[in-house]
């Protein structure tokens, strides 16, 4: 959560103080995917994700590839976060909060690696959509050149 909050209160004070640049943007793109990456990589090696939950870790590895690879093949694609792609980085985050963390919440009989398991879910759902919309619109922009 802390690596989360970070990320967001880094792009707002970047954007509000006018120090935005390439290289930022760039290293801030490579953090997230390194997280990302490194939790998931963590979380599979920990036999935490399985089956299904194992399927959607693996999506948003794999849409983090797609989408880096929209921005190498168009790359004024201009890739804004949007709604969708906000709710599903909070999903994401908090899916690796209530995953990594001790057992902390008492949920009844849903424990708190369900909700997290569910909440990667959801986000890799979001994730395919957010990826279709960038598809769509690298098409464009390749269509219009």
């Amino acid at each position: 959560m802390l690596a989360g909050l970070t990320d967001v209160i880094d792009g707002r004070l970047a954007r509000a103080l006018g120090q935005v640049s390439r290289l930022g943007a760039l290293l801030d793109l490579v953090a997230d995917r390194l997280l990302t990456l490194t939790v998931l990589v963590g979380l599979i090696g920990a036999g935490d994700l399985k089956g299904p939950f194992l399927f959607a870790g693996a999506l948003l590895v794999a849409r983090d590839l797609v989408v880096a690879s929209f921005s190498e093949a168009a790359p004024g694609l201009g890739i804004s976060v949007t709604p969708v792609e906000k709710v599903k980085i909070a999903l994401q985050i908090l899916a690796f909060a209530l995953l990594i963390a001790p057992e902390a919440l008492g949920l009844g009989s849903v424990t708190q690696y369900d909700f997290g398991r569910w909440s990667l879910s959801l986000s890799a759902l979001l994730a395919c959509c957010t990826t279709a919309i960038y598809a769509r619109r690298m098409i464009a922009q390749l269509a219009a050149r």
